[in-house]
């Protein structure tokens, strides 16, 4: 039996993985439906998109420097470090940093790809978790399967439709002769990048905003089309709008939006559109069976400073969650930085020791209960 089983390879656990090689005891595998070669956000993998992060907050590096998985020693493995510096990048390309997660990959022993998860069932005393090839059993569980693309409710029609395409999936699913109206809908960086892509072809700073600078690309890419190339403009960046109705018609789609300044409703028809609304925080179907045994929903649930499953029951096996706590931890979240020091406290959790050393990280703004807040300074 395994101390514990992570589900899900994304970046998150791939890096939980890497750093719980170095445990001396406790030994845990982690299980992915989808093989190697299956490059992290390959719908996003537009030869300009970068990642809003510097390349030390890699998968390990601020919670073990020394760790033979960091990026730099990526760069330094494939002769290419000098090469990067020179290039002078303020940012990782996504691409790359699909390549390094996927070097990291092929060089640990510890996970399995093309593994799906049919089933997880718990007994009170262990995890069974069966799969495509074969059961594990193990004390904890961390899930780490990302969130679900955010589909608004107000949709009416085939949420399958070719002409509904969710940003993720735009390089695998957009039609190259794509014409008339394209309507994209979001403010975050997803959204400027496929922007940018669309032209090519034819306001918050936050975890999933446009940062100042691709907003920047994307004003720089219209001005040329339009007063350099002299091209009629075509594009337009409608901020400040709220979706209110998205009906699908044998055309295409009507929409439907409130302008929050001006308080009126506008309405406009489009032969395709893009949804990039960022991601809905739900736990996953697998453990349905598990939580509603426990009387657990699985979109209102609460999260233990250990980054695990708050529950009376899951004390001795506890279920982990990997950027599920955005409200006690604020819109950073879901950042890749953020998760080296997510993985520590979840593996010293497991642990029942300080495996690896976590550094209290002092803040001025508060997204967690205010009493907790204060009981800490107390403590202190």
């Amino acid at each position: 039996m395994y101390k514990f089983i992570g589900l899900g390879l994304g970046p998150f656990n791939l890096g939980l993985a890497a750093l719980s090689e170095e445990l001396s005891e406790e030994k845990g595998i982690f299980l992915e439906k989808r093989p190697v070669d299956d490059l992290w956000h390959s719908g996003l993998l537009f030869e300009f998109a970068k990642l809003q992060t510097s390349f030390i907050k890699d998968l390990v590096t601020l919670a073990s420097p020394r760790s033979k998985y960091s990026f730099i020693n990526y760069l330094h493995q494939k002769r290419s470090i000098y090469k990067f510096l020179n290039a002078d990048y303020e940012y990782i390309q996504r691409k790359e940093y699909a390549l390094y997660m996927k070097w990291v990959s092929e060089s640990l022993d510890n996970v399995h790809y093309s593994c799906a998860v049919n089933h997880i069932n718990y007994d009170g005393q262990k995890y069974r978790v069966y799969t495509d090839k074969g059961d594990f059993y193990s004390e904890h569980i961390v899930i780490g399967t990302g969130q679900k693309e955010s589909v608004p409710n107000l949709v009416v029609g085939d949420t399958n439709s070719e002409n509904l395409i969710m940003a993720r999936q735009y390089l695998h699913s957009f039609p190259d002769n794509l014409k008339g109206v394209v309507v994209l809908i979001g403010g975050g960086q997803t959204s400027a990048e496929n922007i940018r892509r669309r032209k090519v072809e034819s306001q918050k700073l936050a975890s999933d905003g446009i940062s100042l600078g691709i907003l920047s690309e994307v004003y720089k890419e219209l001005y040329k089309r339009v007063y350099i190339d002299q091209q009629q403009n075509r594009f337009y960046i409608a901020p400040d709008r709220q979706l209110s109705k998205l009906n699908q018609t044998e055309e295409g789609w009507n929409l439907e939006f409130s302008h929050l300044s001006n308080n009126c409703t506008e309405n406009l028809s489009a032969d395709t559109v893009i949804l990039s609304l960022g991601q809905t925080i739900q736990l996953p179907g697998l453990l349905e069976e598990v939580l509603m045994n426990l009387e657990i929903s699985t979109t209102k649930f609460e999260i233990n400073d250990d980054f695990s499953l708050k529950s009376e029951y899951l004390c001795k096996n506890k279920i982990y969650l990997q950027g599920m706590s955005k409200l006690a931890n604020g819109i950073a979240e879901p950042n890749l930085g953020m998760s080296p020091w997510r993985n520590s406290i979840i593996l010293n959790s497991i642990c029942g020791r300080e495996a690896f050393s976590v550094p209290d990280i002092d803040r001025f703004m508060v997204w967690e209960n205010l009493e907790r807040v204060f009981k800490k300074c107390t403590l202190c």
